[in-house]
Parts: structure tokens; C-alpha cells; sequence
């Protein structure tokens, strides 16, 4: 009986980043899942997947480093990465291979230009590739750092279900219409109680800030921008009680909580009424544009997925307005499909425009690449790895050693994954020793080989920073033990008088 083995092997390949944001330039790859069937149809996935890297060249072609001002347009410069993968298949089973090959966010006119810029071909010959979208979100510090782990599993080949954000929770949109007696700014407020609304959770749009007050009570907080204001207020569930929440009028503060921390109330009313009802379907694409070239199921997985991640513990959803630039949070990502027969071996090359990070903090600048090689350790074996960085520049900084100069640039040549150091733990069981992680490559260039830092301090300068450190290393004890003996002393004393008194 012949198997034939269905594999989906996800690769995260070269992602490269808009200029100037905190996001790999790009990636390599990744396995997630694979399974097959013999011709029983049954499903197997007691196995690994056979599929092994034989060799990978990486090659970086960097002939143009963008000014700050270019970084951001639509210039399009002659800098590419190339992966280049032999893939090799040891079983006696076809494999049937789907990757994926993220690239950039959606970003107006920059993502138009860049979208069909990129060359996918399996052994000399192109290949066609769908495109894709996931969600693509930010950190605290609005930093974006791409992740296999994170990300990858966004890449869905069907809708995502919810128990409670699904088409059996009705949907009604009020429309609060709100008027002040002034005519300046104003912060408006309303409280929420999550005890009222266990089965309610409510979607606030325009709000601009939230509270958490010390009755356990969620405050919500806008802005009236004159006299009349209409707020949208989304609630999901049941709606019992809504049309009684009362709004409050403050003069416009930055503490953006009303009277908790000050500002005089001023007087005003609302009416809220209901202004439309809807199915969840409805409200996931109430601002969906097909003309955004994103297909109707990533919409809805990565809508669906931004309101799972949002904490409902005070029956609220915290997150912008789904329009205007929502479609800046949507990763892009190529996919496609390639197969390789018992014993063979195939060349997949993926290559894409390069751009970078800019520091500008340096004359001349520092540019700033990464290419995430800890992907390719899901793999069933990795053989070696080569480097080229083909540039006119200098290369002022990388992370992993061995980098030689040549004419063309630099290359590096590896027997296999460039790791971090070994780490020894003690256990029950002795002394364990763990491998180090898979190193990601971050490299910089530059068109000066010693960038040096603008605005460098003077000599004076430094010699005062350095005199104010030798103050501080030396008082700060004398300060700590006065404040101590001090608080001593004064416990003391009120020992005596409270003695005296008696």
C-alpha cells in the first residue's frame, strides 16, 4: 500500500519591515504542523517531518543606503535579500509542502509598490503565490517584532470560532447624543459596573481613555470638541440597563478621569437611543473594503482574534476604531505550495526588496538589518548556512563572529545554526546541560567605518558628569544613615514625652 504524506510546513522567510519601525527585516523558516493519509484515509502524525535543509545561502545585496526622508516614501532602491534553500526529502513518501513568506506590512502606497515585487521560483522557475494577511500588533512601547511563535499560527486556512463573539450574540448600537452648556473642550464620563452586565460587553469607539476607580467601577472617557457630541456605544449581549447610563460633563483635562483627580463639572444631558442592530458578521465588517486586497476570512480571523486578546474583565473592549487605519495592523504574507518525491531535492529562492532600520543618532547614520535564523531549528535537520553581505559599505557591527572581508562585502561560512553558549542548570538529577538557542543575524552598516555619535559631550561636560557621580557615590550613604538616625531620634523622642506625660 502507497502513502503519500500531506505535509503543511509553514516558513517564515525574509519578512522585511517598513523603514525606521522596530521589526525584523525578515525571517527564516519554521515548521508548525504536518500530517498525511494512506489511501484508508486514515491520519497519521506519529512521524517527523522528513523534510531536511541541506543548505541555505543567504545572500544580502545592499548597493544604496535610503536617507531618513527616502525611508519613508515610495523610492524604490536596487537593495534585495535572496534565500536561497535546498530542500531534500530521506523518505520514501511524496511530501506535499505549504510555506508562507511574510513581507511587510500594509502601509498605503508603500505596500502597493512592494506587494508583486518579490521572486519566488522552485528550481530556476517562478511560481505563483497567494496573497495573505494576518493580524500584526504592537507591544506596549508600540515596537513591532515579528514572531514565528506569535504570528505563524495567525495563518489560518479557516474561520476561527468564539463561544461568545459569534453570530448567537446580538449586537446593538446606541447612539449617545450629547450636549454641554459651553463652548470650549470637554471630557465626558460614564461608569460602567461589570456586576450590572455579567453577560454585556460594551464598545466604545471614541473613547480616549479608561479608569479603573477604586468602587471597582470601569470609567469611560471622551471628548466633546465644542457643544454636541454623538458617541457610538457597541454592546455585545444582553442590553438591559444601557439606556440608563448616565454621562457626566468636565472641563477639559489631560487626567482625562473627570472629578476623581479634579475638574469642574459642568452641566449637560444625553439621550441615548438605539441606532442600529446587527449580527457579529455585521459588525467585523461594517468597515471592510474589498478593494483592500485582504480576503474576507483574514478580516474576519484577525478582527475575531484583536477582540479575543482584549481583557473583558470590566466588560469592555479596549481597542481603536476598526476604520481609518486599521489596515495598517494586517501582516502580508505570500503562500504557496511545493512538492518533493521520495529522495528528491529541490532549490526554493525567495528574494525581496531590502530595507532597513535608520539610526540617526550617528553621522553618517547606522542602518540596522536582521534576518531571524532561530526558525529554522523546527526543522528536522539544518546542514550549512552561507553568508554574503555584498555592499560598498562597512559593516560596523554583527552579532555573530567570523564575518571576512572580501571585494564584494563580507561573507560568513557555517558548519550549521550559529547558537548562543550552552547553559549548565543543577536538577534532582545533577547538573543538566542545555543548548544554546538558535542566534538571529542583526548586522549594521555604514557609509563611514567609525559613526561617530552626534552631539558627543565635551571633555567639561563628561568631567562634571563624572564629579556629580563621585558626589552622589559618596553623600548618598551620609544622606541614608542622617535620615535613619533622624527617624530614630525622633521615635525616641516621642518615647520620652509620651513617658513624661504619664
Amino acid at each position: 500500500m502507497k502513502k503519500q504524506t500531506k505535509a503543511i510546513i509553514a516558513m517564515a522567510l525574509l519578512a522585511f519591515m517598513l523603514p525606521l519601525m522596530f521589526v525584523p527585516t525578515s525571517a527564516n523558516s519554521a515548521l508548525t504542523k504536518w500530517g498525511g493519509k494512506d489511501v484508508n484515509g486514515v491520519v497519521t502524525t506519529d512521524e517527523d517531518c522528513p523534510i531536511v535543509v541541506e543548505h541555505e545561502k543567504l545572500v544580502f545585496d545592499i548597493n544604496n543606503l535610503p536617507t531618513p526622508d527616502e525611508a519613508f516614501s515610495t523610492v524604490i532602491d536596487n537593495s534585495t535579500v535572496t534565500a536561497e534553500y535546498t530542500f531534500y526529502n530521506p523518505s520514501d513518501m511524496t511530501v506535499n509542502a505549504k510555506l508562507a513568506f511574510p513581507f511587510g506590512i500594509m502601509n498605503g502606497d508603500y505596500y502597493e509598490g512592494e506587494i508583486n515585487k518579490h521572486n519566488i521560483t522552485v528550481n530556476g522557475e517562478k511560481i505563483d503565490a497567494e496573497i495573505r494577511h494576518t493580524l500584526y500588533t504592537s507591544n506596549s512601547f508600540g515596537e513591532y517584532k515579528f514572531s514565528v511563535d506569535e504570528d505563524l499560527p495567525r495563518l489560518l486556512d479557516d474561520y476561527v470560532a468564539d463561544d461568545f463573539f459569534n453570530d448567537e450574540t446580538a449586537i446593538t448600537k446606541y447612539t449617545a447624543y450629547l450636549h454641554t452648556t459651553g463652548e470650549s473642550a470637554y471630557n465626558w464620563v460614564f461608569d460602567i459596573n461589570p456586576e450590572k452586565y455579567p453577560n454585556t460587553v460594551f464598545y466604545v469607539p471614541s473613547a480616549s481613555h479608561t479608569t479603573k476607580l477604586e468602587n471597582g467601577d470601569l470609567r469611560i472617557t471622551g471628548i466633546i470638541n465644542g457643544t454636541f457630541e454623538n458617541v457610538e456605544i457597541y454592546v455585545f449581549g444582553e442590553t438591559t440597563g444601557v439606556t440608563d447610563l448616565s454621562f457626566k460633563f468636565y472641563k477639559h483635562s489631560w487626567t482625562f478621569d473627570g472629578e476623581k483627580r479634579g475638574g469642574e463639572e459642568v452641566d449637560g444631558y444625553e439621550k441615548i437611543s438605539i441606532s442600529q442592530k446587527m449580527s457579529f458578521t455585521d459588525f467585523i465588517f461594517e468597515y471592510y473594503e474589498e478593494e483592500s486586497g485582504i480576503s474576507r476570512m483574514d478580516w474576519y480571523n484577525a478582527t475575531l482574534l484583536r477582540l479575543q486578546n482584549v481583557n473583558v474583565e470590566y466588560r469592555y473592549l479596549y481597542f481603536a476604531r476598526f476604520k481609518n487605519d486599521y489596515h495598517k495592523s494586517f501582516m502580508c504574507w505570500y503562500y504557496y505550495d511545493i512538492t518533493l518525491g521520495p529522495g528528491e531535492r529541490i532549490v526554493n529562492s525567495v528574494t525581496a526588496p531590502m530595507n532597513p532600520e535608520i539610526n540617526i543618532n550617528y553621522e553618517p547614520a547606522k542602518y540596522n538589518y536582521t534576518y531571524l535564523i532561530s526558525p529554522a531549528a523546527t526543522w528536522a535537520d539544518f546542514g550549512k548556512l552561507d553568508i554574503y553581505i555584498n555592499t560598498p559599505y562597512y559593516l560596523v557591527h554583527n552579532n555573530i563572529k567570523g564575518f571576512e572581508k572580501t571585494d564584494n562585502g563580507y561573507e560568513l561560512h557555517l558548519d550549521g545554526l550559529p547558537r548562543e553558549r550552552d547553559r549548565y542548570r543543577l536538577t534532582l538529577n545533577g547538573i543538566v546541560k542545555e543548548q544554546g538557542k538558535v542566534k538571529d543575524l542583526t548586522f549594521k552598516l555604514s557609509e563611514a567605518e567609525d559613526p561617530e555619535i552626534r552631539n558627543k559631550l565635551t571633555p567639561g561636560e563628561r568631567i562634571l558628569i563624572i564629579l556629580g557621580i563621585i558626589v552622589a557615590i559618596i553623600f548618598l550613604p551620609v544622606i541614608l544613615v542622617v535620615g535613619i538616625i533622624y527617624v530614630i531620634a525622633q521615635g525616641i523622642s516621642r518615647l520620652i514625652r509620651k513617658s513624661s506625660g504619664k
